[in-house]
């Protein structure tokens, strides 16, 4: 029996839909790309008015993105018939992705503690001074630990990451 095009039956892999989601990536860095440095706001406005928008359209992609990692996610479960174990599937979703998250909260903390400088700031766009700016108080610091365990909804992440 031929298998169909583009799924691998020894991981249960849809390259196409990987392919989609590196897509969905890519558009997420074009998008904090162009929003990073300095670029002629028509020239952006254009683009984002245009049927070509999609390609800076960072929030959708991220929608997307998830969207078609669910998906993915649930195919053990739904091709194999095999009951889903919560306590297990949160574990390791947990132990996969969260140590990264916090990696990323703490550099960034790091970055805005011991290297930011105002001056240095001048060819990057406002949206990049915006989230940099904050001073340390009780009430960040509050915000970032909020942020660290993921507390919401209210929490700031314009303090680390936007």
């Amino acid at each position: 029996m031929s298998e169909p095009s583009g799924i691998n039956n020894s991981n249960h892999r849809y390259r196409q839909l990987d392919s989609l989601r590196g897509l969905a990536a890519f558009f997420v860095f074009l998008s904090h790309y162009i929003l990073v440095f300095k670029f002629s706001s028509n020239w952006v406005s254009y683009l984002s008015e245009s049927p070509l928008g999609v390609l800076i359209n960072g929030r959708a992609a991220v929608m997307f993105f998830f969207v078609l990692s669910g998906f993915v996610l649930s195919l053990p479960f739904v091709e194999n018939n095999r009951p889903l174990k919560f306590t297990e599937f949160y574990i390791k979703r947990i132990f996969r992705i969260y140590p990264a998250y916090l990696f990323a909260i703490l550099f960034a903390v790091i970055l805005k503690t011991f290297v930011y400088r105002q001056s240095d700031m001048q060819s990057f766009s406002p949206w990049v001074g915006h989230f940099w700016t904050w001073q340390w108080n009780a009430k960040t610091i509050k915000e970032v630990i909020k942020t660290c365990l993921i507390i919401g909804p209210h929490f700031n992440a314009d303090l680390i990451v936007r």
